[in-house]
């Protein structure tokens, strides 16, 4: 519930300030680091088509849903990618080298099919 008021906070500022770059970036990391542990279930399931289980995520997201979705047309392809070439691979990486989020917020975690863990 914290992450959605941060998101919600965030997102009140990226629209009240578009010129401000670093602060949209931010939105876009934060939104990332949301969804890409859904998204790395999701690879690991292969359950139902990705763009349909991504938009009911955003749609959790208040005030921003379509910024969410802007934002899943451009990364979503890239992040599924690097989460399917390896099942080791962390989400929060992939929004590292998709975004260049940095890893600061990224926390060890290991995926059910990665054979290491």
């Amino acid at each position: 519930m914290k992450v959605l008021i941060v998101l919600a906070a965030l997102c009140a500022f990226v629209f009240a300030k578009p010129q401000d770059k670093t602060l949209a970036k931010d939105v876009e990391c934060d939104i990332c680091h949301y969804l890409c542990p859904s998204l790395e279930d999701w690879v690991d399931q292969e359950g139902e088509l990705a763009d349909d289980f991504l938009k009911k995520e955003c749609a959790k997201i208040p005030l921003i849903g379509k910024f969410c979705d802007e934002w899943l047309e451009k990364n979503v392809d890239p992040i599924i990618k690097l989460l399917a070439a390896d099942e080791c691979y962390s989400a929060c990486f992939a929004c590292d080298e998709v975004l260049k989020c940095g890893t600061d917020k990224c926390k060890p975690t290991c995926r059910k099919n990665c054979p290491a863990c």
